[in-house]
């Protein structure tokens, strides 16, 4: 086979060790070694469809359909593969008449049915909360998709953040300059936290910043309040960088989550529930947690909303994460991202240590090696349509559905089986005859931006329809129906077909 792409070469892009073409992990440094090939839009169906043809023929599990659409609308056919994989899709594609890029892996993964777990119904569950296990973001009380001057990765402020290395600090000093370098961020109606990177430059959780046109405000803890403009963002990462005009504030170290190990001790500075300048102490828990594809360090603190954006630092003093997430469902689990992923790369936010740590490098490979898996699996199920809710009106059940595309789906009949514990009862179709799509009160997506830019970057669709279908049950008998306890949609997806009566 003719080499596709001569500069993409068998070598790690992190440490630049020769590997192998089939290799998924860098041996040497643990870095991911995945490739993705993008395509441009293809406007002739015939074309679309053989070059899908070709694809899953040579064992590419992505849906024909799936890949026809990406075709047709243009971005990732082939995710998170090996470079002779990639290599020979892009082989297929050309060889079709279809012109095809082949680069490093932008890879992620999904919303976690627990931290680090494999990901549930990532289209819709996040949002509809089929799964109590859904982990939820901070401190933003509403949904909302879009955000002034907040969309896209940019680079942030040219200042260089502090970078030192350093011995223990006492408690009170400890505590002192954290709440020194960290902010509270207000909106109208949410508050959460920052800290600064620069004498006036602050790195916060996206979801920390106000809807629309609203400036927020910054309070530092010696009182003084200014407003911040955002200038960098990246929507996945779920961080931002805040310009404060007019702060002379002392920066936060930073450090390296690499330099971390389950039981250190950390420290947590926030605004938990409004109350600022608050500070946590607790623990590392784990540190191979993984949500939308990256890593994140797992802590016993308890994280609260108001937290999010706000610095997890070591003993050191030094900022090793970003208060981010905590679990729904528990207290004391709460989720920090490593501050390894604002400074490293070509896109980095903030400007930080040149070196790569191989601990951390490790951590991500691990978290993108899962995304890789997790991707694969709805690349082979497809996005299917998910059981959320069921209604009783007069009478009659009422199956409430969601389904992601990235067009309308077409009327059509779904089947429903009543289920007493493991006794199959009896069957019952229902027609949705039409589908609406499901949009936030500003018309924009009801998703959470972060798990909308993963659905996007692995090339999933983040669109959503909604359709309510009447249950026919004609074929069950009255002590059918007295037994029924579970009630399930055949067809569905495997993580949002089954609800309880």
């Amino acid at each position: 086979m003719n080499t596709v792409d001569p500069s993409v070469t068998a070598r790690c892009p992190a440490c630049r060790e020769a590997v192998s073409e089939e290799a998924r992990v860098c041996s040497r440094c643990q870095a991911p070694l995945l490739y993705d090939v993008t395509t441009r839009p293809v406007g002739d169906p015939r074309v679309r469809y053989r070059v899908a043809r070709a694809l899953a023929g040579s064992g590419i599990t992505t849906p024909m359909t799936t890949l026809q659409q990406v075709l047709a609308s243009g971005g990732v056919l082939v995710r998170s593969v090996t470079l002779n994989a990639a290599r020979a899709a892009a082989e297929h594609a050309r060889a079709n008449g279809v012109e095809v890029s082949v680069a490093e892996s932008t890879g992620s993964s999904s919303t976690p049915s627990s931290p680090g777990g494999r990901p549930r119904w990532v289209s819709a569950a996040a949002i509809v909360g089929i799964s109590t296990l859904v982990v939820a973001a901070l401190a933003a009380g509403r949904l909302r998709s879009s955000r002034s001057g907040a969309s896209g990765t940019q680079r942030g402020s040219g200042s260089r953040a502090v970078v030192v290395n350093a011995a223990p600090l006492p408690g009170p000093e400890l505590a002192r300059r954290g709440l020194a370098g960290t902010v509270s961020i207000r909106c109208r109606e949410t508050i959460g936290s920052g800290f600064f990177v620069s004498m006036d430059t602050v790195l916060t959780n996206a979801h920390v910043l106000c809807a629309g046109d609203e400036a927020p405000k910054v309070r530092l803890e010696n009182g003084q309040e200014l407003s911040g403009a955002t200038i960098g963002s990246d929507e996945l990462l779920d961080l931002a960088v805040l310009k404060v005009e007019g702060a002379k504030a002392t920066p936060l170290p930073l450090g390296d989550a690499g330099s971390l190990a389950v039981g250190d001790d950390i420290v947590m500075v926030g605004s938990p529930v409004g109350m600022e300048f608050t500070v946590h102490r607790g623990n590392v828990s784990n540190l191979s947690r993984t949500h939308v594809g990256l890593a994140y360090i797992q802590i016993d603190a308890k994280v609260n909303p108001g937290n999010s954006g706000g610095p997890l630092l070591d003993q050191a003093g030094r900022v090793v994460g970003v208060v981010s997430l905590k679990r729904s469902d528990a207290e004391g689990i709460g989720l920090a991202l490593p501050i390894n992923y604002a400074y490293g790369g070509t896109a980095a936010l903030v400007k930080g240590p040149d070196a790569t740590s191989a601990a951390f490098a490790k951590m991500r490979g691990a978290a993108e090696a899962e995304n890789s898996r997790a991707v694969g699996d709805l690349q082979t199920s497809g996005q299917r349509p998910g059981l959320v809710g069921i209604v009783v009106q007069g009478g009659e059940l009422k199956a409430q559905i969601l389904w992601p595309s990235i067009v309308s789906p077409v009327p059509q009949s779904f089947t429903f089986v009543l289920w007493d514990r493991t006794d199959r009862l009896c069957t019952g179709t229902a027609p949705v005859s039409s589908w609406q799509k499901v949009e936030s009160r500003d018309g924009g997506s009801v998703l959470k931006p972060q798990v909308k830019a993963w659905l996007e970057r692995n090339g999933f669709s983040s669109d959503l329809y909604a359709g309510v279908a009447a249950i026919h049950l004609d074929s069950c008998s009255p002590e059918q129906l007295a037994r029924a306890r579970e009630i399930e949609m055949e067809g569905a997806d495997s993580d949002a077909s089954r609800l309880r009566l």
